[in-house]
């Protein structure tokens, strides 16, 4: 029975075995987070669903407003929608669920950030419409990631030192520190070192990402630093 006083918590719409990396990454924060699945198929039939304290199975369709308030949906840090593909179903079958429960999540919350992974690029527009944030396209990434190393053998070390399950290197966004405000972004990257922020890889200004951005380009008090943390490994 998940408390009505739930709050702060993620909601993970759909299943897959993408969900149990990324379940796994936010379980290796410290504190970890409470964690809420909500799923269509019953739990003997979910694959490699973490088994987790701080984990919580609930069996119904998060297309349903009634099944996202079981979840406490509305209270929630953030919402995933993952493509949750049954036997027989279509890609276009896939991202219509996915756009029906952004819709049932924005009844119950305007505001929660939503994040949802699209099959087809060409849905990204009905997507956004049903009110979703931001979106991961993962055939896309996984074609793209191919492309690079390709063309330059090694890159693949370094995708998997970055995406390693919790441990290896993370890709965070961090708001500018108040002693940062009005310097210049070269003189950024020398100084996030010392103040154990991490390398800085690039700016997030006005919903565009500058990677890296110019060095004379001066930083504002609503930019957000694009940073490369080495994550502590789990004990």
């Amino acid at each position: 029975m998940i408390s009505a006083e739930l709050r702060d918590h993620y909601v993970v719409c759909g299943w897959g075995a993408q969900g149990t990396r990324m379940v796994q990454d936010l379980l290796s924060l410290h504190p970890p987070p409470q964690i809420i699945i909500i799923c269509r198929r019953p739990i003997d039939e979910v694959v490699e669903l973490p088994e987790h304290s701080h984990v919580t199975f609930v069996h119904g369709d998060p297309t349903h407003t009634s099944v996202l308030t079981r979840a406490n949906a509305g209270a929630a840090r953030a919402i995933v929608i993952l493509g949750d593909a049954i036997e027989g179903d279509r890609l276009q079958t896939v991202d219509a669920r996915t756009t029906l429960t952004a819709l049932a999540i924005r009844q119950i919350s305007p505001t929660v950030p939503l994040l949802a992974e699209l099959r087809s690029e060409d849905n990204l527009a009905v997507a956004r419409d049903a009110g979703v944030d931001e979106w991961i396209l993962a055939d896309h990434f996984s074609g793209a990631m191919l492309s690079q190393s390709i063309q330059s053998p090694g890159l693949s070390e370094l995708f998997t030192r970055l995406f390693e399950t919790g441990a290896g290197y993370a890709l965070r966004e961090e708001m500018v520190p108040p002693e940062l405000v009005d310097q210049p972004f070269s003189r950024a990257i020398a100084r996030t070192r010392p103040l154990g922020l991490g390398a800085l890889a690039g700016l997030h200004r006005d919903d565009v990402i500058y990677l890296p951005p110019q060095e004379d380009l001066i930083l504002k008090a609503d930019d957000r630093l694009l940073l490369m943390q080495r994550m502590a490994p789990r004990s």
